[in-house]
């Protein structure tokens, strides 16, 4: 795993949202780049401060109140089931579970605001769903089988996808697809990153394509598709 690969991991590994099979390369690549190590403490470091300073913490009203509203909709507690995973560094107080996950919800949201800028409830809503116990997990690979993403299929056809892909050239965009054995349907059109969409009913497989702007009512380029097993 390359380093900037590894660094745009951490606010995943961070909020325990990072798929399980990637979860030993990045803490193989955290021995590899110790140049990392600062970053990552600073992300889970900010995420036990505002454990404990969300309540009080001063917002934009209009922010403020979305955010309320999200975690008073969201559950305060996460399946018995799932396990924790906190990297143990160097004079860093270990943070109570029970106190991250009745606060996981505000601390997301803050945190990924804070750090890089990104839209919060998109990977609001990924965290939730990496923990669906019915959730189907995908590595999104491109023509050379490299990993450039992931997806994220629950019941019902909401989709999450998330790619490293690279900005697309001018006057181009990225295209999602719905894909069954048979046939296929265009759908959102987006730059990259994180996105999250309705399915149509019987199309189980996402890919990804690169389009002129405005999308395709065909695909062209594959970008990305469902790692074969």
């Amino acid at each position: 795993m390359r380093l900037e690969e590894a660094r745009e991991l951490l606010p995943l590994y961070a909020l325990h949202a990072l798929p399980e099979d990637e979860v030993g390369q990045l803490e193989q690549a955290l021995q590899a780049y110790p140049e990392l190590w600062p970053e990552l403490k600073a992300l889970q470091a900010t995420a036990a401060d505002l454990t404990y300073a969300v309540p009080e913490r001063a917002a934009d009203a209009d922010l403020k109140a979305k955010v309320l509203a999200r975690v008073r909709s969201s559950p305060t507690s996460l399946p018995k089931a799932v396990e924790p995973r906190v990297l143990t560094l160097p004079s860093q107080p270990r943070v109570l579970w029970s106190r991250w996950a009745a606060s996981f919800a505000a601390v997301a949201a803050v945190l990924l605001l804070v750090w890089g800028g990104v839209q919060v409830y998109p990977w609001m809503e990924w965290a939730r769903a990496a923990r669906n116990p019915q959730a189907k997990m995908e590595t999104l690979v491109n023509e050379k089988n490299q990993p450039v993403g992931r997806a994220i299929l629950l019941p019902g056809g909401r989709t999450l996808v998330w790619t490293q892909l690279p900005p697309p050239p001018p006057g181009k965009t990225y295209q999602l697809w719905g894909v069954n054995q048979t046939d296929h349907v265009g759908l959102n059109t987006y730059r990259g990153g994180l996105i999250a969409f309705n399915m149509p009913q019987g199309y189980p497989i996402v890919h990804i394509t690169e389009e002129k702007m405005g999308g395709s009512p065909t695909p062209t380029q594959i970008r990305a598709f469902p790692q074969q097993e």
